[in-house]
């Protein structure tokens, strides 16, 4: 009787694959010889392909240029901080007559008007033109820089045009010439640029000498020029 039981255990663990050694030897075997069809190449593919695996290589063509161009920008830098730190004098940089490095806060705004596209073109404009016999060397000469950049009445009257970058209605939050000051910057850029949305460009330096001498005050602090990512 006990034999038997014996036997019938044995043979319910068999039917279920359990205590057998060959068996699980057998689906051992089996399971490894299983292939998986594209799984190589996919993973081949993977280590070739990138987000950006379809953008052209670089060439030296490409290089050459690239490298060309960082060292205009560096070498445009140093020469701009060179003005900055009085290392050259103004005056060898300075077509317009009306540089100076007095109230400038960094070497972004150490711009001659004449090297500014946007003031060249404003200067020759047929409006400029047609408001004068010649047309003016200096962007402060414009004859919309004093009523559109000096005037106060102007300046407050134009602020309520203008948001600041959150959104918000321009409005006076420290004193009085700050406020004028930082709306001269803006409604001079105008005047020259035209509307440019978000875009900020740093106004020439004869330009930032005007408007912070009008609009300034012994032992103020300005506050320099910044692009939006600095």
């Amino acid at each position: 009787m006990e034999n038997t039981c014996n036997n019938s255990l044995i043979s319910v663990d068999d039917e279920n694959g359990f205590s057998s050694d060959s068996s699980d030897a057998d689906e051992q075997i089996e399971f490894e010889e299983l292939e998986f069809p594209g799984e190589d190449q996919r993973s081949e593919t993977e280590e070739t392909e990138g987000p950006y695996s379809e953008e052209p290589l670089a060439n030296e063509e490409w290089l050459e240029e690239y490298n060309r161009e960082r060292r205009m920008i560096e070498e445009r830098q140093e020469e701009l901080e060179d003005r900055l730190g009085r290392v050259v004098e103004v005056g060898t940089s300075c077509k317009c007559g009306n540089c100076h490095v007095d109230f400038l806060q960094n070497s972004k705004e150490c711009q001659c008007c004449h090297e500014i596209d946007g003031c060249l073109e404003s200067l020759s404009s047929e409006l400029v033109q047609r408001e004068v016999d010649n047309a003016p060397n200096c962007i402060i000469s414009h004859p919309g820089f004093d009523p559109v950049c000096l005037n106060r009445w102007s300046l407050q009257s134009a602020a309520a045009k203008y948001k600041a970058q959150d959104g918000s209605r321009y409005r006076q939050t420290g004193t009085e010439t700050d406020f004028l000051r930082a709306t001269a910057y803006r409604q001079f850029t105008q005047l020259v640029h035209g509307y440019l949305g978000a875009r900020r460009i740093p106004l020439p330096a004869c330009a930032y000498h005007v408007i912070r001498k009008e609009f300034g005050a012994e032992g103020v602090n300005f506050t320099g020029y910044e692009d939006d990512d600095d």
